[in-house]
């Protein structure tokens, strides 16, 4: 159940952001987007003519390229298996890539009220902790942007989030749990790696 002040926190920032959607494409937002949608056709024409041959999938990476030779395929593959199940349900666009994000952007602020929340027990703090992130101009800005820092952003502060719960409840099922979102986090941007010799310091 969301406290009613997060609440109207969310509806204005999800409202400013709505605004600010539609300014001009970055480089490497469409960079990101065209790999959501080449995962979008990987994924139908496997679905249509099923194989398991690496060879045709690596030649129909090829022949996609020579028609997109903007598409790089070296970055991890989580922000971009989102925007291609949007463009599945919405149609291929830059601004439906750009509304994940903006999903996202507001769930990752939930997230931040939560984890504040679950250190300091007080929804003051939690709020002034939303409210730093919710008008913080980097967030904002990648907020609207097809890019991989707030997937990145929400699954690592996920990650630690469930990291401090597991002092209070240390089972498997926490750990696991810990596990997946250190995974996602890890393949929303790479640099996400790091969460591991931080946990190892803090476990020391």
């Amino acid at each position: 159940k969301l406290d009613k002040t997060l609440l109207a926190i969310l509806l204005v920032y999800v409202l400013i952001l709505a605004f600010a959607v539609r300014n001009p494409p970055h480089t490497d937002e469409t960079t990101h987007s065209l790999v959501g949608l080449f995962m979008r056709d990987l994924a139908r024409d496997l679905l249509a003519n099923p194989t398991l041959s690496f060879n045709k999938i690596y030649n129909y990476a090829l022949s996609y390229s020579t028609y997109y030779p903007h598409l790089s395929l070296h970055y991890p593959p989580l922000p971009q298996m989102f925007f291609a199940t949007a463009y599945s349900l919405f149609g291929a666009s830059l601004i439906v890539s750009r509304l994940v994000i903006l999903a996202m952007s507001a769930v990752m602020a939930v997230v931040v009220y939560y984890f504040a929340f679950n250190v300091f027990k007080d929804k003051s703090v939690a709020t002034i902790a939303t409210l730093i992130v919710a008008t913080s101009p980097i967030v904002v800005s990648l907020s609207v942007l097809a890019m991989q820092e707030i997937p990145f952003i929400l699954f690592f502060t996920l990650a630690m989030m469930w990291f401090y719960r597991i002092k209070e409840s240390p089972v498997i099922k926490n750990y696991l749990i810990l596990s997946l979102l250190i995974v996602l986090a890890i393949l929303s941007k790479w640099q996400a790696i790091t969460i591991l010799p931080v946990m190892l310091i803090y476990v020391l």
